[in-house]
């Protein structure tokens, strides 16, 4: 997970494949922009 702050203007959060997790939505909370980045293999997708 990654936070990128400047000058206060604006927030984004980066974070990656993961469960759930209360720590990045604390982290998120008042981003502008948050990237959630997720892959899954044909075998993983049940549609």
């Amino acid at each position: 997970m990654v936070e990128v702050r400047g000058s206060g203007l604006i927030k984004i959060v980066y974070t990656g494949d993961t469960a759930p997790a209360n720590s990045i939505i604390d982290i998120a909370r008042g981003a502008q922009m948050l990237i959630h980045e997720s892959t899954f293999s044909a075998v993983e997708d049940e549609t």
